[in-house]
């Protein structure tokens, strides 16, 4: 099936209500943000709600495309490079848990085989360890359990590494 593509920079909403805006540019939208995006994801421009192409209209991928690797790459970059400030992880997070969220096995079998799943482990045991009891620790494990959604080979797999 085809979904539409999220966007890393996905429009987030902290504790405090404050957070807007892109986790690359610490809430502020660069200046030519479709040159950015275009350069970023292979000719792809980005609006508010997700990736478009040059004439405006949605771009929506399949398992078999590249643009959804690279949009996963740049996803999966982010969320491991995400430590601080605290604002600019929950970003990451939560952009990383808009694209996991969905119901297509051999896409989260692409998650796992670029081990989305050892990054959010990773950010989860930092999260436990500043904050055990935040909104953080909860989006991390959301995150974990939508990308655990693959097939029962590749999740058999991905404890085995």
């Amino acid at each position: 099936g085809q979904r539409r593509i999220a966007t890393a920079s996905t429009p987030g909403e902290a504790d405090d209500g404050t957070m807007d805006g892109s986790y690359r540019t610490s809430g502020q939208y660069p200046e030519d943000i479709h040159a950015y995006a275009d350069s970023a994801s292979g000719g792809l421009g980005i609006d508010e709600t997700g990736y478009v192409d040059a004439d405006g209209n949605d771009v929506y991928y399949d398992a078999n495309d590249q643009s959804r690797t690279d949009v996963l790459k740049l996803v999966l970059y982010d969320l491991n490079s995400a430590v601080a400030p605290r604002e600019i992880r929950l970003m990451a997070i939560r952009a990383a848990l808009e694209e996991f969220d969905h119901d297509d096995e051999v896409l989260h079998d692409e998650e796992l085989e670029l081990r989305a799943d050892h990054i959010l482990l990773q950010k989860l045991t930092y999260a436990m360890c500043i904050d055990p009891s935040s909104g953080e620790v909860g989006y991390i494990c959301s995150a974990l359990e939508a990308v655990y959604r693959a097939g029962r080979t590749r999740l058999a797999q991905s404890f085995h590494e």
